[in-house]
């Protein structure tokens, strides 16, 4: 139990519950004149193919989403890290409003845009959302950010593979987590990721002998997602 009696998992599953917290995100670069975002001639759908990619980085504790996403940074990618251990990922980044549209409303334009717009502020090549394992997609999510230009990676692995790597990372932590932690926050999302629904966005994280991808492969396989 965390100072203030909340648990890691409660707050690990809170940050992907409807909560009205709005905040105040800036999509100016990427607004009409007018100031109202516009999908005609000329608007965000002709002008996503010359922006920067995006995408949400998704899928099982253990996959290595945060490890490759920061191998990302070094071809100039923007991360941003959503999956923090003690604190609200998507409240931290000031993604709230953004966040609620799209996961609760099934509106993602909104959360598209200011992923795009911070890229284009950072001078980076695209951005990159990493997510816990508890923001869970659905096909018909996916269906959504793929509406607007917003790609969706779920990397994935065995359950062995995930829990193996999920183990020797804990080990490095003060406070470690456990097997039985793992299972009780992934057993569903791996249930829900190995349907044929996920073919296209789903990624193994682990080569065929259960070693990880070496650093470059996993890389120019992440760079092929996001052409």
């Amino acid at each position: 139990m965390a100072p203030g009696g909340t648990s890691f998992c409660a707050r690990m599953v809170s940050q992907f519950s409807p909560v009205a917290a709005p905040t105040n995100s800036t999509h100016d670069s990427l607004r009409t004149d007018s100031g109202r975002t516009n999908g005609g001639p000329g608007g965000w759908k002709d002008r996503r193919r010359l922006l920067p990619p995006i995408a949400l980085v998704a899928g099982l504790s253990g996959s290595g989403k945060t490890q490759i996403c920061e191998w990302m940074t070094r071809a100039g990618y923007l991360h941003l890290d959503g999956d923090l251990r003690h604190a609200n990922g998507i409240d931290r980044l000031g993604l709230r409003s953004d966040w609620n549209q799209f996961w609760n409303r099934g509106e993602p334009q909104r959360l598209a845009e200011v992923l795009q717009a911070r890229a284009i502020n950072a001078g980076a090549a695209g951005s990159l959302l990493s997510l816990p394992s508890t923001a869970l997609f659905t096909a018909q999510r996916v269906a959504a950010t793929r509406a607007v230009g917003l790609r969706v990676i779920v990397l994935f692995g065995s359950p062995e593979n995930c829990v193996r790597a999920f183990l020797e990372r804990e080990r490095r932590m003060p406070q470690s987590l456990t097997e039985a932690h793992w299972h009780r926050n992934n057993d569903h999302v791996h249930a829900q990721y190995v349907d044929s629904a996920f073919d296209a966005v789903r990624m193994d994280a682990f080569k065929p002998d259960g070693s990880r991808w070496p650093r470059d492969e996993i890389v120019d396989m992440f760079m092929g997602r996001l052409a």
